[in-house]
Formats: C-alpha cells, structure tokens, sequence
C-alpha cells in the first residue's frame, strides 16, 4: 500500500544517512538478487573487481553520496 500519495517519496530511502550504515558491502548483501539479475558469471567478475577494490582502499569512499555530505 503506498498510501493516500502527496507525499514525496525517497527512492529506497538513500535521503536517509540510515541508508548507510550496512555492516557488509551491498554487492555481498544482495548476491542472490543481483546474481538472478545478471547471472552467475556476471556477479562473479563484478564481486571480484569489487572485492579487489575494497582489500586496496577499505571502505574509502570517493563520491559521498549528497545524503551523507559534510
């Protein structure tokens, strides 16, 4: 039910700095729904890439979202 409308609606709540505090990567958390969206051998080279990228950088973020800027 998405109520009675008028209302503005945040696209899965990244308004919210609440959006951001996951204790594991989003790629990691949604595999089964990524992987049932690009396949097996897609997820497979996407995780690896992006696991490359966080053992070299942490959670270093490059671009903060506007949410979460200073």
């Amino acid at each position: 039910d998405w109520g009675e409308g008028g209302h503005d609606f945040h696209w899965w709540c990244t308004e919210s700095p609440e959006a951001f505090v996951g204790r594991r990567p989003v790629y990691r958390e949604l595999e089964a729904e990524l992987t049932e969206l690009v396949g097996k051998e897609v997820y497979r080279l996407v995780a690896k890439h992006l696991d490359r990228r966080l053992r070299r950088h942490g959670t270093e973020v490059f671009l903060p979202h506007p949410a979460v800027r200073p």
